[in-house]
């Protein structure tokens, strides 16, 4: 069976015949159960509105990507390049 040639079309493809959501396993995916879970819940009030604020940026960015494909070279370009002017 031909999954065809397009990357983004095979992941959907092998997705629907595993009935997962498309977004299983991506950075996306990840920081909402984080967001959803006791842990987040139990941090306090100012962290919580810090981490959504970082959350933004960063999904903004990476919510896409699988989370097995998130290697050191692409945090080091996000905080050199688009992270560049934020306050550290």
């Amino acid at each position: 069976m031909s999954l065809g040639p397009d990357r983004q079309e095979v992941i959907r493809k092998v997705l629907e015949m595993e009935r997962r959501a498309p977004d299983t396993g991506t950075v996306a995916e990840m920081v909402g159960e984080y967001l959803a879970s006791g842990d987040f819940k139990k941090v306090g009030e100012r962290t919580k509105a810090d981490y959504l604020v970082y959350s933004k940026h960063t999904l903004r960015v990476f919510g896409g990507l699988q989370v097995t494909d998130l290697q050191p070279p692409h945090i080091a370009r996000y905080l050199r390049i688009e992270r560049k002017e934020a306050p550290v």
